[in-house]
């Protein structure tokens, strides 16, 4: 199979002549990893799916934090009512739960990369170029 390298800003361009679409994060741009992802689709599938993940990562961190203060709620509880032994134990399993409940990252928000590139050397800029022309 061949495969095109495109940079585009225009989406009805990218739509209509993509086929799928590779995804590079980069810690330069304020990634917490560098990844390179695949995306089966045009354009508008991959923003559509980007979409869809964002939703179900933040519903999957919802859930983590509601799980977390949960068990941290029922450890914290103090007084005579909870000091008898079948509370200790459930105190002892819920912060065997605690430990070992997996951290569920949020939403990585995107980062702005910025990218300056030296004045090239011996090259005029277009303007430069130009020619007046009087009719």
């Amino acid at each position: 199979t061949d495969i095109l390298l495109v940079v585009s800003h225009d989406q009805v361009f990218l739509d209509t002549v993509c086929t799928d679409i590779l995804e590079l994060k980069s810690t330069l741009a304020g990634s917490s990893k560098s990844t390179l992802v695949h995306y089966s689709g045009d354009y508008a599938t991959y923003l559509n799916t980007l979409s869809e993940q964002k939703v179900a990562q933040q519903r999957l961190r919802v859930a983590f934090e509601k799980e977390r203060d949960k068990l941290r709620e029922f450890i914290s509880r103090d007084g005579k009512k909870y000091d008898n032994p079948a509370h200790q134990s459930q105190r002892k399993m819920k912060m065997k739960q605690l430990e070992s409940l997996m951290e569920v990252e949020g939403v990585e928000e995107e980062s702005e990369l910025v990218m300056r590139f030296p004045k090239p050397y011996g090259i005029f800029s277009p303007t430069e170029n130009l020619i007046s022309v009087k009719d």
